[in-house]
């Protein structure tokens, strides 16, 4: 990242997932776009405060990768490979949320949402490639234990978003749908900690929460929430209400999930320590 080099293939990559995004629009209706008027119709100056939140998005994407990938086991690619999966996962069940709550095709949603997913996934695949590095580094044993605890934790917690705080949801109108990608949610964000964890270990307990809660997951879930608000045109109350009561809650959920799911786990092998 010091030099021209690094800086020029850093930018080819994000070119590349640019494009990947954008020559598709003409192809995929957006499902939302029935749900909302879209902004850029009235104001076509907006266009481009979209393609650069896709930029700022794709970015921190591939800055958090540079970082993070050292201390990370496994090939760099298979590395990129992973991360790149699991962020366009995130994405891609974005979209298929949106979908249920508003009733939209499923059809269009899983393409829309596959859209998303495949910049992702390459832009993931590349930077294992030109940024990544095959280590095979000395880590802590790992348990399931924060899968288990994160994705209970998130799911509790985007019930109290829905039924507390009053986020949008369909909980009441399709609660199986609702509850099912709920978990899924929480599953992803679970295993995206479990990817990422080794590259945490040096962290105490709080920052190392924080540092994924905030940067890893969270960087990448604002900017993703902040499309709708700059593409479609809703009320500032709106955008603040799905801030209030979808984002923030969802990354301090992921936080919460961390802490505690690792506090769990510590104090249990601690148990079995002391009984050998």
């Amino acid at each position: 990242m010091n030099n021209k080099k690094a800086i020029l293939k850093l930018i080819g990559i994000i070119f590349i997932g640019v494009v990947l995004k954008v020559i598709q629009l003409p192809f995929l209706e957006d499902p939302l776009a029935k749900v909302f008027h879209l902004r850029m119709i009235k104001n076509v100056a907006t266009t481009p405060f979209a393609l650069i939140l896709i930029i700022l998005s794709y970015l921190f994407f591939s800055i958090i990768f540079i970082k993070i990938q050292g201390r990370i086991n496994g090939n760099k690619i298979y590395k990129g490979l992973i991360y790149g999966t699991l962020f366009g996962l995130l994405w891609f069940f974005g979209v298929i949320e949106m979908g249920i709550i508003h009733s939209n095709s499923i059809k269009q949603d899983i393409l829309y949402g596959l859209g998303d997913a495949l910049p992702l996934i390459v832009m993931g695949i590349l930077l294992g490639m030109f940024f990544g590095s095959s280590s095979k580094n000395q880590v802590s044993k790992k348990d399931v234990m924060p899968i288990i605890g994160i994705t209970l934790i998130y799911s509790v917690g985007r019930y109290i978003s829905y039924i507390v705080i009053g986020a949008q949801s369909s909980y009441i109108v399709k609660p199986i749908e609702t509850l099912a990608l709920t978990l899924v949610n929480g599953l992803l964000i679970s295993i995206l900690y479990y990817f990422v964890k080794d590259a945490l270990q040096h962290y105490r307990l709080v920052k190392r929460a924080f540092v994924f809660g905030f940067i890893i997951f969270g960087i990448d879930w604002f900017l993703y929430n902040l499309f709708i608000p700059l593409i479609y045109d809703i009320s500032l109350l709106q955008t603040v209400q799905s801030f209030l009561g979808r984002s923030i809650p969802d990354v301090l959920y992921a936080c919460i999930g961390v802490f505690y799911s690792e506090k769990v786990r510590v104090s249990k092998n601690n148990k079995l320590e002391f009984r050998k």
